[in-house]
């Protein structure tokens, strides 16, 4: 029997319900399934790279006209959610064949086709890209500029792509007047015809119309950046000052920065150009490496260093900083790995004399304000996406191109592969308007992955890997975990006990380990230790079926060969 969805009504229970449940089910409706030994070797890198903590003040530093380097990145993930992407296509005197608002679905496409012409005329393919909320400041000098797609499907043929800024704005829409991207626009809504249907036309169809602003054009005559693409290639990638000098632009007046991708027009010519990149919306959030990534390399000249420093941690421990705020002004982590790095997550709150803010993860590299704030703290955790013991995993996505079966009576199965090697499958729910969701109850600290797999259309692709980490959240919930594992070892009959005394100890292991890290020095000694050494005790004592001596050790060591050899009379 495969997994079922855990439903909002019934995760009140799932504290007790763990207590009844074998090892490496606590996940509520699914099915576990153990892994050879071998596969519970994990790599596990140090997370290493440079530190740099600065405050963007009401003046000039002083230091450097441009003020230390840092670096952001924006994609749809959980900390951004401005990009849109639409894939506009029709033909070039403004006749097309479908008449569609397409954002949100989970590729893009630019080129032309090669087969099922329309009145002898070959569908044609663009796109146009939107970043908004860039959350940079207005005096940002953008020294580069990194726009990635990552490649679906190639083209037949080699092919160059180009990138041009789009004069103006255009509303991306919500998909149609049905809001599944196979609907004509609503009103305001882009598509091929106009920038926003019905009475804000292109210049030309497709943003096809070339000059200055005033002119009513959509692009410069000039692209702003290129990139080809030949058979096995996993990425565009567009870089040149061109495009830097375009998004500082944008950035100086406060407005979303706007492109057309689409390819040479010779190679628009010819069928059998159509290029698929995945899109803005393609997966979750929570798992965002095939979405499209601006990368941006930018200093301000306000930016008082207050930190910068080479950060080296194990993966799954943590360290935090307090460092006092010589100004009013928003606050830059920026964190650049090594290669090869293990993962970072950054924490941060803040406050001032008798109050504090809560913890919340912020993005590298960009700023965060701190309101009032006379100090704040920096929690580094050598972990990915990390998740408390004993709180759920939450995820989703939406997709619209449905061929198959009606949306409700889909099948979504995640597979989930713990840090011991089991697997774990589930079903996620339907949740209305072309939404999946699903809630999941991780049962072990470590390094978790996951893909999941859908059957909207003939094929049934797989997602990319993702991963996160599952990480003790402090010595009072170690100790309630340490009680739920407790109870669920005593929960079981006698006779699996044993078959499953390895799995119990390597969770004990593990939460004993987050517990002692979460101690100050010299905390085996103070009082709030005692419940962890208690509870240690009692899990100890379960699996090991007897009582735990007071006294270490706790078996004698044997005597060496040599002390009990005599000497031959």
């Amino acid at each position: 029997m495969k997994g079922v969805p855990i439903h909002r009504a019934r995760i009140a229970g799932l504290a007790l319900l763990a207590l009844s449940m074998a090892p490496g089910a606590l996940l509520v409706g699914c099915r576990e399934t153990a892994a050879p030994p071998e596969t519970r070797w994990q790599d596990a890198p140090l997370t290493q790279g440079a530190l740099r903590v600065v405050q963007l003040g009401g003046e000039s530093s002083g230091v450097s006209a441009q003020g230390p380097p840092l670096s952001a990145s924006f994609a749809n993930d959980v900390h951004y959610a401005g990009h849109e992407d639409n894939d506009i296509r029709g033909n070039l005197d403004g006749t097309f064949k479908w008449g569609w608002n397409q954002p949100g679905q989970t590729h893009v496409r630019v080129g032309r086709r090669e087969r099922r012409p329309s009145h002898g005329e070959l569908e044609l393919f663009r796109v146009t890209h939107r970043f908004a909320d860039l959350d940079l400041p207005r005096d940002a000098k953008i020294h580069a500029a990194r726009f990635e797609l990552q490649i679906e499907q190639g083209a037949k043929l080699p092919v160059r792509a180009v990138l041009y800024g789009l004069h103006g704005d255009f509303d991306p829409g919500r998909g149609g007047t049905s809001r599944d991207n196979v609907s004509p626009p609503a009103p305001g809504e882009v598509w091929w015809n106009h920038r926003g249907w019905p009475d804000r036309p292109w210049g030309l169809p497709g943003a096809s119309s070339v000059g200055t602003p005033e002119s009513g054009a959509d692009t410069p005559p000039e692209p702003l950046a290129e990139a080809s693409y030949e058979s096995g290639d996993a990425a565009l990638v567009f870089e040149s000052d061109a495009l830097a000098d375009s998004v500082e632009a944008k950035l100086r007046v406060g407005e979303p920065a706007n492109f057309l991708l689409k390819l040479t027009d010779r190679h628009e010519d010819l069928p059998g150009t159509v290029l698929v990149v995945y899109a803005a919306s393609e997966g979750e959030p929570r798992a965002p490496s095939r979405r499209p990534r601006l990368q941006l390399e930018w200093t301000s000249p306000r930016a008082r260093t207050l930190v910068d420093r080479t950060l080296r941690l194990e993966r799954g421990r943590h360290r935090v900083e307090r460092l006092a705020l010589p100004g009013e002004g928003p606050v830059v982590i920026d964190f650049a790995p090594q290669p090869g790095s293990g993962p970072l997550t950054i924490e941060l709150r803040g406050g001032g004399a008798a109050s504090a803010s809560e913890w919340r993860r912020v993005p590298s590299g960009r700023p965060i304000e701190t309101p009032g704030w006379s100090w704040v703290e920096v929690r580094l955790r050598a972990a990915r996406d990390p998740v408390v013991l004993g709180r759920e995993f939450r995820t989703g996505f939406r997709d619209t191109w449905i061929r198959s079966a009606a949306p409700e009576e889909q099948r979504v199965e995640f597979l989930f592969t713990a840090p011991s090697g089991r697997q774990h499958s589930a079903l996620a729910e339907y949740a209305g308007d072309y939404r999946w969701q699903l809630a999941f109850l991780p049962d072990e600290l470590g390094s978790w992955s996951y893909q999941w797999t859908k059957t909207f259309t003939e094929d049934a692709p797989t997602s990319v890997e993702a991963h996160f980490d599952v990480v003790g959240g402090g010595l009072e919930n170690v100790v309630k975990q340490l009680a739920t594992l407790r109870g669920a070892f005593e929960s079981l009959p006698e006779a699996q006990r044993a078959e499953r005394n390895a799995w119990f100890g390597l969770q004990l292991m593990a939460l004993e380990r987050s517990g002692i890290q979460s101690l100050p020095p010299g905390g085996r000694t103070r009082p709030e230790s005692e419940a962890l050494r208690a509870e240690l005790r009692r899990v100890r004592e379960s699996i090991g079926g007897k009582p735990l001596p007071e006294t270490l050790p706790l078996e004698p060591s044997p005597p060496a060969p040599w002390q009990t050899e005599t000497e031959a009379p």
